[in-house]
């Protein structure tokens, strides 16, 4: 095969990825506005629910790999009221 098919599977694939985070990203945002908008828990409860999902997601991120170093992650905000 050409090299140029191997670059456009490998284009695909890294599109394919970041369309998965972004698609995983919105349903996250839609189901903590659906939340607050239907009043399910006192708006204060449902942040600190998200509040402490990011940061279980981060402190998961952040352990150490095989050679000892820590990752360095850089995160957005969960929640802009």
């Amino acid at each position: 095969m050409d090299p140029i098919y191997y670059f456009i599977i490998g284009l695909i694939l890294v599109l394919s990825c970041f369309d998965l985070v972004v698609g995983v990203s919105n349903d996250a945002a839609n189901f903590l506005n659906s939340a607050v908008g239907s009043k399910a828990a006192p708006r204060r409860t449902i942040v600190l629910v998200a509040a402490l999902g990011y940061h279980h997601r981060l402190a998961v991120l952040q352990r150490h790999d095989g050679n000892r170093q820590k990752r360095r992650i850089h995160a957005g905000p969960v929640f802009l009221p």
